[in-house]
């Protein structure tokens, strides 16, 4: 009958794991074996770490897919507050090739923020030098008495 008891090790390799073929005694090669290990874990950790971001992109792009599509509405326009007929439609930026516009209140072709201003406030934007156009739909210069 067999002896069913794990046996005990002893010498060189007690004290170390069971499994895996005996380690060579010298140094170098443990060295050597040592840096292929580290190598072999430091490409998994990148393996593993790749296919975790691309499960979490696609685990995004799914619940996004999932999600009911929500009609997209155009940009509220905004209107003067009362006392301010006006509205400055500024530069979205230092970049932006147009230049801030003065439209009248009632105006529909604002696509820019814009800010209320009052009728004198609308007058100083559009004197010349100051950089302001006015809105060439609406016209608030001729409403202001602007013409030349």
């Amino acid at each position: 009958m067999a002896d069913s008891r794990p046996r005990r090790r002893h010498g060189m390799n007690a004290g170390r794991p069971a499994a895996g073929p005996p380690l060579p005694p010298d140094p170098a090669r443990l060295r050597a074996l040592l840096a292929y290990i580290d190598r072999q874990v430091a490409e998994t950790d990148t393996i593993g770490t790749w296919l975790r971001l691309q499960r979490d992109a696609v685990q995004r792009a799914l619940a996004s897919a999932d999600r009911p599509q929500r009609q997209e509405r155009p940009p509220a326009r905004r209107t003067a507050p009362a006392g301010h007929s006006y509205l400055l439609e500024s530069k979205r930026g230092p970049n932006d090739s147009l230049p801030p516009a003065v439209h009248r209140a009632d105006c529909t072709m604002n696509s820019r923020p814009t800010s209320p201003l009052t009728e004198q406030d609308a007058r100083m934007a559009l004197t010349p030098g100051v950089g302001a156009e006015p809105c060439e739909f609406c016209r608030p210069e001729t409403a202001l008495g602007l013409l030349d």
